[in-house]
């Protein structure tokens, strides 16, 4: 018999360490919003001022583009990157768009683009960085403009960033490159200023601005620092807290801090493919970098504090994210982030559901995480801080009780108390008071139990089932120390059996109102809510699924398999919508351009469009999208066709001129666009007379040249009868 209670006892602790750290959570990020969105590079830039950062998805390929988003994943706008890329490497000459970096460097809420391409075909090898304007030219309608370009570009651009390397705070744009080069160029001072004369007024009553028109020239190059091999990774962070930044770079073999020159070089051995540094805000973290397997931490003197090798790493981040007062190095490997304090020790791990390519800093407490297929946007959890302060407080005072010191922890105690009690930690408060209560009498101990054990029931009565478990294993702890075995084994044991069986049913309940909640705004297309309450569906099965052999209770789990797998049904066709609306976003954004002429703009948003469509078998949406994708591709090539007749007709090609117009003019006629065809129409007639004019006038000039060879013949004559005469 008492070895059956032994056990009994042991399953019951066993339990109790599952259900104590499942009580209360604090995790040190919330999972705000999360959304599909594939890209190569990913941005994010408070455009606007306003508090409210967007998100700027860069993809590469034969066709250049940015999508922009709101911080909840709808689609703003996309614009394609100017440039002539190559369609396939048999291409003779091209221009491949290699990396691209966004900014608002002269701060006039204008879109900065900085573009590194390659420009190969024969005899020519460049390598230029253009700077391109985003434009309003007038109320919705923006034209991307070229401010200037540098083609003397010495490498390959790998990375760029941007910095207020001075007391002015204006930034200048930081571009590393293969040949080991860092350049520093003055983008803001690279103009002759502004011209605001030209002021376009749109015919919407009271609108007019003045364009903030730039004569530009050739950039300023501020700067060129020579490292020791090819510069993978470029950053910037006032790292030593006077104010202005600091260059963080990584090469192929070193990470470089420079401040006005080459102020330290620290040796890896390795490439280095991303740096990072909190700054003043980013408490004891220096410059932190990893290489493809490793994370190191390098003080400000240039020598290494700690390193950690992860056998595969994505991205770094250095910045106090908890909001606990001491700086982290966030390192991103596989689908994890992990979180290292000062001396290298981990101080917390957080997981979402695909593997990571790169983080970004939206503010202080939020960070942008992009993986494969998805876009998270993590926050911090200010309890999680909170609740690390208290064990803090709760350690100290460990500390001196067990020196014997009960005076002195009398006052982190309470500290702690204090803390666990405003964040409602119930565990932390019984931890507190187990201290507080052993720094008392021995006898007050059965006391604090038979309490413990009243409100536990009171607890279970009022299900509130998480706060009655940890009074009632907290009375069982004190009633085995004191030896009052009654209260274990009559008393504690089955309650607490009771308390397990009631937090099973009402997780089970709660799981099942989230899923119906799940489906509810399904049906309602809010899909962030229905995102929201099917994770949390699926999240509290799998966990009855883990838990429900182990408290006793009836075997679920092939009921519990099929929640599951409803849930992942359902997030599914979840997905299958977002993607819809995405499609349906994209060909709005299509029609729209298509409208307003820009052909180009409409057949970037069109393909995307159609390749959503296809994907989800949508073939009625799938014809539309890709008629209006070849009324686009129509227009386009109409426009080019005139422009080759005009470019024909000035210089007197009068063949070409006709053919190219009378080409033109049978497109326009197939699209019905009755004022370019009269366009067509009168070049073909301009070109026509012009024709007929200069037929007229070798008509003239054979009629001049015949009747001067008449006169000639005449007088040949009359010189012939007179010789005959004689």
């Amino acid at each position: 018999m008492k070895k059956v209670l032994f056990i009994t006892i042991l399953a019951a602790a066993f339990v109790l360490n599952i259900y104590s750290a499942q009580a209360r959570e604090y995790l040190p990020l919330n999972n705000t919003q999360e959304f599909s969105m594939i890209s190569t590079d990913l941005y994010t830039l408070d455009l606007e001022g306003n508090g409210k950062s967007e998100i700027y998805a860069v993809a590469y390929g034969p066709t250049s583009y940015i999508n922009v988003y709101d911080e909840n994943g709808s689609v703003l706008y996309n614009t394609w990157i100017k440039g002539n890329a190559r369609n396939s490497g048999c291409t003779p000459l091209g221009e491949d768009v290699v990396k691209v970096y966004i900014d608002d460097l002269n701060e006039n809420k204008e879109l900065d683009l900085f573009v590194g391409t390659q420009v190969r075909g024969e005899k020519i090898n460049i390598n230029p960085l253009s700077y391109y304007e985003r434009e309003l030219v007038r109320p919705e309608i923006h034209q991307t403009l070229l401010r200037w370009r540098y083609t003397e570009f010495d490498g390959i651009v790998t990375d760029m960033s941007s910095a207020a390397l001075d007391n002015t705070h204006v930034k200048d744009l930081l571009v590393g490159s293969t040949s080991g080069i860092l350049y520093v160029f003055g983008v803001a001072s690279g103009g002759t200023g502004k011209d605001t004369s030209n002021i376009t007024q749109d015919e919407s009553p009271g609108w007019a601005r003045k364009r903030n028109l730039y004569t530009y020239n050739t950039p300023q190059i501020k700067g060129k620092y020579s490292l020791d091999g090819s510069v993978y990774s470029v950053s910037a962070a006032d790292v030593d807290g006077d104010g202005r930044d600091e260059i963080l770079a990584g090469t192929y073999n070193s990470v470089y801090l420079i401040d006005g020159g080459v102020k330290w070089s620290y040796p890896v051995g390795k490439k280095v493919i991303s740096v990072a540094s909190g700054g003043p805000k980013g408490k004891n973290v220096g410059v932190a970098a990893i290489t493809e397997d490793t994370v190191y931490d390098i003080g400000l003197n240039g020598k290494l504090k700690w390193q950690a090798n992860l056998g595969k790493v994505s991205d770094v981040l250095a910045l106090d994210i908890d909001n606990d007062s001491q700086g982290e190095i966030l390192a991103a490997t596989g689908n994890k982030i992990i979180a290292y304090s000062d001396n290298g020790t981990v101080k917390w791990e957080y997981t979402v559901d695909d593997d990571i390519r790169l983080m970004r800093k939206l503010t202080e407490n939020k960070i942008l995480v992009g993986a494969l297929k998805k876009v998270y946007i993590l926050e911090t959890d200010n309890s999680y801080a909170k609740n690390q302060t208290a064990y803090r407080y709760y350690d100290t005072a460990d500390d001196y009780y067990v020196d014997g010191d009960c005076l002195n922890a009398i006052a982190p105690l309470q500290e702690a108390r204090r803390i666990f009690q405003e964040i409602d930690n119930t565990q932390g408060l019984l931890d507190c008071d187990v201290i507080l209560m052993m720094c008392k009498n021995h006898t007050d101990k059965k006391q604090l139990a038979d309490a413990y054990y009243q409100t536990a029931l009171q607890d279970f009565n009022d299900k509130n089932f998480v706060d009655a478990r940890a009074y009632a294993v907290k009375a069982e702890d004190i009633y085995d120390e004191v030896g009052y075995k009654y209260g274990v084994i009559w008393l504690c044991d089955p309650l607490i059996q009771k308390i397990d069986k009631g937090i099973y049913d009402q997780k089970m309940a709660q799981s099942d109102q989230d899923y119906n909640n799940a489906y509810y705004y399904y049906t309602q297309d809010d899909l962030t809510n229905s995102t929201l309450y099917v994770q949390r569906a699926k999240a509290g099965y799998l966990e009855l699924n883990k838990s429900q052999t182990i408290v006793g209770l009836v075997n679920l789990q092939t009921a519990l398999a099929k929640k599951i797998k409803d849930c992942d049904k359902l997030k599914i066709e979840i997905g299958k919508k977002q993607k819809k609306i995405a499609a349906d976003g994209f060909y709005d954004m299509g029609d729209k351009s298509y409208q307003t002429g820009e052909y180009r703009d409409a057949i970037l948003s069109l393909n995307q469009a159609i390749a959503i469509y296809q994907e989800l078998g949508l073939g009625n949406e799938t014809a539309k999208a890709e008629s209006m994708r070849k009324s686009s591709e129509s227009f386009i090539q109409a426009d080019d066709y005139y422009t080759v007749a005009q470019d024909a007709y000035k210089k007197g090609d009068y063949g070409n001129a006709t053919f190219y117009a009378n080409q033109s003019a049978n497109i326009y006629g197939d699209l019905q666009d009755p004022a370019r065809l009269g366009e067509c129409q009168q070049l073909m007639d301009e070109t026509d007379k012009r024709v007929k004019e200069g037929e007229f006038q070798q008509l003239a000039n054979m009629i001049e040249i015949i009747g001067g060879l008449l006169i000639v013949l005449l007088i040949v004559a009359a010189v012939m009868l007179r010789i005959r005469k004689k």
